[in-house]
């Protein structure tokens, strides 16, 4: 999105359509960084597959920002991905306060599930791993080439049954 005079939008700033904007600012500040090393056609192609993955899984789910969602989401995900010939890596953070996961492509964190940590993640978070330096979620203590491999790890280590992954 672009302000009067073709400016990139800041906290605040009177759009085109005479609205404040706040959260397109920031949304579109870190867009920038989306595109760090990856082909543009594969982010949007990306994006717009986890955006049909966001789509369905609120659907599903009784949750705004699709807590407890992300082994779900992550599974589906890599399911479309892999139909459209787009490999990604499942990986796991495990920390003190819970689990997550999450995809990664070509060195970049795909997650439709941010939004439980933080409503200042998109819906759909696409970014380079270098960015995400530091983030306790983001932090890969295991990687899966299968959403079986990560079943039977969330089924071993007895992760409550509303949040392992489908089967399919």
């Amino acid at each position: 999105m672009k302000l009067k005079g073709g400016k990139i939008p800041v906290p605040g700033a009177i759009g085109t359509d005479g609205l404040r904007i706040i959260q397109i600012a920031i949304d579109s500040v870190l867009c920038r960084c989306y595109y760090y090393g990856m082909d543009k056609s594969l982010h949007d192609t990306i994006s717009a597959i986890a955006q049909g993955v966001r789509y369905w899984a609120e659907a599903k789910s009784n949750r705004d920002d699709l807590s407890g969602w992300c082994a779900k989401c992550s599974a589906e995900l890599h399911r479309r991905l892999e139909k459209e010939g787009i490999y990604a890596e499942i990986h796991l953070c495990d920390t003190e306060w819970g689990s997550h996961v999450y995809l990664v492509v070509e060195d970049h964190i795909v997650d439709v599930t941010a939004t439980q940590f933080s409503s200042f993640y998109p819906d759909v978070m696409i970014r380079h791993q270098r960015e995400m330096d530091g983030e306790e979620f983001f932090t890969t203590t295991e990687t899966f080439k299968s959403v079986d491999k990560l079943r039977e790890l969330q089924k071993k280590n007895k992760w409550p049954s509303y949040q392992i992954a489908y089967s399919r």
